[in-house]
Parts: structure tokens; sequence; C-alpha cells
């Protein structure tokens, strides 16, 4: 996945790329998501953030599990994540 560089937000214009693309057409034929993420340096992975960026639509009332290995059960990147999914 590129990072993000779109010239909107997903919320006001499709994704340009391909692979975004197919990702959103994924996302949005399912009934809710679990994210599995590993915890750097207190946050969550930035691939898997540059991931989120690209799906707006997709997570509209859809419940979302957060499932994570290490320090603390990685609790600060399931905090952030949290905090992500609210506005998504």
């Amino acid at each position: 996945m590129p990072l993000f560089i779109e010239a909107a937000s997903p919320i006001w214009a499709p994704a340009k790329y391909p692979i975004a693309q197919r990702q959103s057409a994924k996302l949005a034929g399912f009934d809710g998501l679990i994210v599995v993420t590993p915890e750097y340096n207190h946050g969550p992975s930035a691939a898997l953030r540059n991931a989120l960026n690209y799906a707006y639509r997709e997570f509209i009332r859809k419940p979302v599990r957060f499932v994570g290995c290490g320090d603390v059960g990685v609790a600060h990147a399931v905090e952030q994540f949290r905090l992500i999914a609210i506005e998504l």
C-alpha cells in the first residue's frame, strides 16, 4: 500500500490507487473487523495506520475489535486505534 497521498480524504473522493480500491471493496463486504496489531514505540504500526487512512465509509456502523501482542498487552497501540476508530 503506498503512503497516503490522496488529494482528498476518502470521505469526499474514492482512492486512486488500485490496491486501495481493492482494500475498500474487501472491507465493505465485512460485517465487522478484527484488527491485529503490534506495538512499536508505544503506538500502532505505521503500515497498519496507513492502510486505515485509505478507508472511511467501509467502517461506518461496523463493530471493531483490536487484538495485539506485545508489552503491556499492546495497550498503547490499542488505545490509539480506539480513538481512530471513533472517527472512522
